[in-house]
């Protein structure tokens, strides 16, 4: 959640924003930078919450195992409301070889393509899904990311 500063940059440009985190310290952090209380926290595992007719579903470098991404991704999708948006961010597997930070372990990376598959036959549109490299401050190479933006159809299929 990198103590929620997205989920307080969402809510402080007008987002009604719930943030969802399974770590207590990591949602009591958050509490604290959010002086003014804009956003809703949830200690949940992000894998089994089922978020309810939302607009946004960020999921933001959740590194999981294949399985655990799937049912993480599978999860917000499903909680889409018609026209609501998927983005994923995280660590490509490419970032391990050709990248600078995040995690070293390979089984916790993935493609833009691996999310696709993840949401295949959930009945969203893929609107782009590919890397994108990120500067990182003092490093010789950019990080490698993959990045997923989709939506749900307006009838909600």
């Amino acid at each position: 959640m990198r103590e929620g500063r997205n989920a307080i940059w969402l809510a402080d440009r007008g987002w009604s924003v719930t943030a969802v985190d399974f770590s207590g310290i990591a949602i009591e952090r958050a509490r604290a930078l959010d002086t003014a209380g804009k956003v809703r926290w949830v200690q949940a595992d992000a894998t089994t919450y089922q978020p309810d007719e939302i607009d946004l579903a960020l999921i933001c470098y959740l590194q999981l195992s294949p399985d655990e991404r799937r049912s993480a991704v599978r999860a917000a999708a499903g909680g889409l409301a018609p026209g609501g948006t998927l983005f994923v961010i995280a660590h490509d597997s490419r970032n391990l070889t050709d990248g600078t930070g995040g995690p070293q372990e390979p089984s916790v990376l993935y493609t833009a393509s691996d999310i696709t598959a993840d949401i295949a036959d959930m009945g969203l549109t893929v609107l782009h899904a590919g890397e994108l490299l990120r500067p990182v401050d003092g490093a010789e190479r950019p990080a490698v990311d993959c990045l997923l933006r989709a939506r749900r159809g307006s009838s909600g299929g």
